[in-house]
């Protein structure tokens, strides 16, 4: 009898195998192809600000033998370089402008030379200081610190920073100030909007 069931058991499993062998299906298929991810990226350019007129044609400036009162010639006692920030990334971003010392220390006529030095501080073509100390620049545009924003592709005036020699300055003689000014880029993220 076992035989037997044994025998059925193997008919009834090679029908199985059979049947299920010979079966036909429909199918189909899509493919959803081409999924891609790709990541932004941050990207600055400081360029000259073709709408305003100054004397001076590049966005650094170097001036030399300047003195208390000194004039450049067209009426402006103070050595202005506008200046224009463009986003050339494809992210949004904030920014911040700074400006850093880079003067030699180790010389007095220097560090009297930068005592001595004012600064016009522009946000916006507004005049927020004009007579600012080199630390007090300083602090203005740390306050004005990333909190402007700047889309992907636009570009805008950046804070207008103009230093000069006042009429009563008194020491400062053959002393050369050296100065950064750094802008600094992030993207902008959740909390921004």
């Amino acid at each position: 009898m076992k035989k037997i069931l044994l025998s059925l058991a193997l008919i009834g499993l090679t029908l199985a195998s059979a049947t299920s062998a010979t079966r036909a299906f429909f199918t189909d298929q899509k493919v959803l192809g081409d999924n891609t991810f790709s990541s932004g990226n941050i990207s600055i350019d400081v360029l000259k600000n073709p709408t305003e007129v100054y004397s001076y044609d590049s966005a650094v400036w170097s001036q030399s033998g300047i003195y208390p009162g000194w004039n450049d010639g067209v009426g402006e006692t103070q050595v202005f370089t506008p200046f224009i920030l463009k986003n050339t990334g494809s992210l949004p971003l904030k920014y911040k402008v700074s400006l850093l010392d880079q003067t030699d220390a180790n010389v007095s006529a220097n560090t009297d030379l930068l005592s001595e030095l004012r600064f016009y501080v522009k946000f916006d073509g507004v005049v927020v200081d004009s007579d600012a100390t080199f630390a007090d620049a300083q602090s203005l545009l740390a306050s004005h610190a990333l909190n402007s924003h700047l889309a992907a592709g636009s570009s805008e005036s950046l804070a207008e920073i103009a230093p000069y020699l006042p009429t009563t300055a008194v020491s400062g003689e053959n002393g050369t100030v050296k100065f950064d000014i750094q802008v600094d880029s992030r993207q902008l993220d959740a909390a921004d909007f």
